[in-house]
């Protein structure tokens, strides 16, 4: 991130912080923030949002709440009543850090779904933390880019913005993971304090004999909740693509903002699209404007926005390779029509996948218990529905899933050692371009197998799960664009309230055949447009993907022809090239075009390492003598060092 905070801990001597503010950012709702106790010398360095604040209990939030507390002000009155343990009821999004004087100890913090990142070094007997991870490996002495990280980026084929990992692409640099407090001291290993334990994990939590009908409405009840928690403040807008989760977010913003005249129209945010088969996702999008209410539509041209349009504009500095790179255009154009109409906070309807729909899965539980017999009945009733054959719906959620790991892509992987051929690669499988020597040397095999191990945990289906909240966890856009804009990214869906409510529903009321999303469908009956609310599929983006790959291919090959990665050791450039050339023309699937996409953006992120890896400047940095309370106004005055 290019905004945010650091500090210094060192074993003698006083803490320094440092806090770079972001290019523009809105007073009454501040992304970062920073509170000192005068007296006793504690402080905190905040950035994102707390939400249910006014639930908590008043034993644990103070007195101080009508007094309109910045976000760092409430951490830090909490901590001085509480301590660490006071700091564990915190809901919302966000990273902290605090200070403690008495133990001469820097404590951190994240929300369990990760939504800002943080990371640390312990070394030379001084503590480093920071939101920015490149800062800190150009600070370090030794922080250089970690190979066998690079390794296991390309293995990790789930989406995600940051792997569900306390190792990070630099040597010697941590993670703070999500939903962890750590306490790091000078000279001695960072100890765990506590961590968020999901309260569905081990069994059910909400009543068995509840209809689909009662679990939907407590279900969007909690979610309209959220959406409300993240609308309190600021100037929010919304995404809106005419699917039934970024719809359902906009009926209660919108039901919320009618509710309060006061406030302006919601900003909604389209992309629309003249490509065939996206075309016809804005009549769904129309649906939901058609019903009224306080809502301003504005429109974004989406077939000028294709993937891998990243040669107009700079690549924005990250901290890590990001798979997701090549929808930076349609990412990037969202966050500067959110600033245009002055938005604060953007409403995304990300993540309902997670909890909305199932998987599954339970199929292949049902089969490594022995029950044959019961999976095929269910394999039977799933395919009536999705007009299928039962072997088909039997060999992908049941079969494929139970599969050995070191035959999980086929005999032919195995025989080959674990190296996969185009254009059949599989997903744990090593793709051709990476050469051997690399493989080996870093253990490549090694990292598809523990990974596909890792799904096929009994039972397979909560794995699933498992691995689906470790991979939701960051918000690039909201790092790297929005942050830097002071706009938050909301995502409502991912409230932890809402995960574990429907985690712990019994798996019927979440998996429905041949309804889509039931819990959200039942919940929005009457409030969302009937064709919406009972849409089975939705269009992907597969032309936005090809069509942007076959437009920017020139400029892909020349990126790859003239990288440095070579320093590495790592890949094959013309194996590379000859495999994106087939897949610009369809050739390959799309967990092979995945492949080629995480390559792609490894490549980029390490070109620009060496413009990018430098410290944080503009920042003010605080010593203790330098940070004064203004009276009466619960702000801190902080002078430039």
């Amino acid at each position: 991130m290019q905004f945010g905070f650091e500090i210094r801990l060192n074993r003698d001597g006083p803490a320094e912080f440092r806090i770079f503010a972001p290019e523009r950012e809105a007073p009454d709702v501040p992304i970062l923030t920073f509170a000192r106790d005068a007296r006793t010398g504690a402080a905190v360095a905040f950035v994102g949002q707390l939400f249910y604040c006014a639930e908590l209990p008043q034993s644990v939030r103070g007195t101080g709440l009508e007094k309109a507390l910045s976000n760092a002000e409430l951490v830090l009155q909490i901590f001085r009543g509480h301590g660490t343990k006071g700091l564990e009821r915190l809901e919302g999004a966000f990273a902290l850090a605090v200070f403690d004087p008495d133990e001469r100890r820097i404590i951190v913090q994240r929300d369990p779904l990760g939504v800002w990142p943080l990371y640390y070094c312990c070394a030379y007997r001084r503590v480093r933390v920071g939101t920015s991870l490149l800062s800190l490996a150009a600070q370090v002495p030794g922080a250089n880019v970690d190979p066998g990280f690079v390794g296991r980026f390309l293995m990790f084929t789930s989406a995600f913005v940051e792997r569900p990992e306390e190792k990070t692409a630099f040597t010697g640099l941590r993670r703070v993971l999500p939903g962890t407090q750590l306490a790091l001291c000078p000279g001695r290993q960072s100890e765990q304090l506590w961590r968020y334990s999901w309260r569905w994990n081990n069994e059910q939590c909400q009543p068995t004999n509840m209809t689909l009908e009662e679990a939907g409405t407590c279900y969007t009840s909690l979610l309209r909740q959220a959406v409300e928690e993240r609308t309190r403040h600021g100037r929010p807008a919304a995404h809106l693509s005419g699917g039934m989760d970024s719809s359902s977010i906009v009926c209660f913003a919108r039901e919320i903002f009618s509710k309060h005249p006061q406030r302006r129209r919601l900003p909604t945010l389209s992309l629309v699209y003249e490509l065939e088969s996206l075309a016809c996702e804005q009549s769904y999008i129309d649906l939901v404007l058609q019903q009224g209410g306080p809502i301003e539509p504005k429109f974004l041209r989406g077939d000028d926005l294709l993937a891998f349009g990243w040669f107009d504009r700079e690549i924005p500095p990250h901290d890590e390779p990001y798979p997701g790179l090549f929808y930076l255009a349609a990412e990037r154009a969202l966050v500067d029509a959110a600033a245009g109409v002055g938005a604060t906070n953007v409403l995304s309807g990300a993540g309902a996948e997670l909890t909305a729909e199932g998987n599954r899965l339970h199929m292949a539980d049902l089969l490594r218990r022995g029950r044959v017999l019961a999976t095929l009945r269910e394999a039977r009733r799933w395919s009536l529905v999705r007009n299928e054959s039962a072997w088909s719906v039997l060999r992908r959620t049941a079969i494929a899933p139970s599969v050995p790991p070191m035959l999980r892509d086929g005999v032919r992987v195995f025989l080959r050692g674990g190296h996969g051929r185009w254009p059949a690669l599989g997903r744990y499988s090593i793709p051709p371009w990476i050469r051997r020597s690399f493989a080996r040397a870093h253990g490549l095999r090694r990292e598809g197998l523990d990974w596909a191990r890792f799904g096929r945990r009994f039972p397979i289906e909560r794995a699933a799960y498992r691995i689906g909240l470790g991979c939701a966890a960051g918000s690039w856009a909201g790092w790297y664009l929005a942050g830097p804009v002071g706009i938050h990214v909301s995502r409502p869906f991912l409230d932890p309230r809402v995960i574990e409510f429907a985690l712990g529903l019994p798996r019927e009321l979440r998996e429905v055949p041949g309804v889509s999303k039931p819990l959200l469908s039942a919940g929005m009956r009457g409030v969302l447009p009937q064709p919406i609310r009972t849409r089975i599929y939705k269009r992907g983006f597969n032309d936005v993907f090809f069509m942007g790959l076959a437009r920017h291919l020139a400029p892909l090959e020349d990126l790859v022809r003239r990288s440095r990665v070579d320093d590495l050791g790592l890949l094959d450039k013309a194996l590379l090239i000859d495999a994106m050339r087939q897949h610009a023309h369809g050739i390959g699937q799309t967990a092979a075009g995945d492949r080629i996409s995480r390559t792609l953006a490894l490549i980029a992120w390490l070109d620009r390492l060496s413009a990018w890896q430098r410290p944080l400047t503009g920042a003010t940095a605080v010593h203790w003598c330098d940070a004064v309370t203004t009276a009466g106004t619960g702000q801190v005055k902080l002078s430039m060092a």
